[in-house]
């Protein structure tokens, strides 16, 4: 009770769901999460690193019959090299792309793959490259005369 995580029984595999990926996010420093139709998080104002990323009428068509179920996430990855190298390792066999997010950095995943473990370690990768990025804020110097 109160256990946000799903317990699927076949193979002993923990699933996540969408609160799972906000406990996760918001645990991490300096994330904002912003909510409309979807979630997404971020540090600072433009850097997102994770959101909600339902497939469109035009993804649907282009994945025909092979759309996974569930909620999808997008999370960024450090670079297009990176996310090449993520979608080809076989132990992160939960992750995938679609065409539409060909020449961008990040792989998508179904929460209902991929474990607790799976998610927060993908979430806190994100997240550090992210905080990496973010724009230095300039310290006041004092001036005394």
């Amino acid at each position: 009770y109160g256990d946000s995580t799903t317990w699927d029984v076949v193979g002993s595999t923990v699933m996540t769901n969408l609160n799972d990926a906000r406990a996760i996010a918001l645990s991490l420093p300096e994330v904002q999460e912003k909510s409309g139709r979807t979630l997404s998080w971020s540090v600072g104002e433009h850097q997102t690193f994770a959101w909600e990323r339902p497939f469109s009428k035009a993804d649907l068509k282009k994945l025909g019959e092979h759309v996974p179920r569930g909620i999808i996430l997008a999370i960024r990855t450090e670079n297009l090299l990176l996310k090449d190298q993520m979608l080809e390792d076989e132990a992160r066999d939960y992750l995938f792309t679609i065409p539409h997010f060909e020449g961008y950095p990040a792989v998508l995943v179904c929460l209902e793959d991929i474990s607790f473990e799976q998610l927060e370690a993908l979430l806190r990768e994100a997240w550090q490259s992210s905080i990496s990025k973010k724009p230095k804020t300039k310290s006041k110097r004092s001036t005394q005369g």
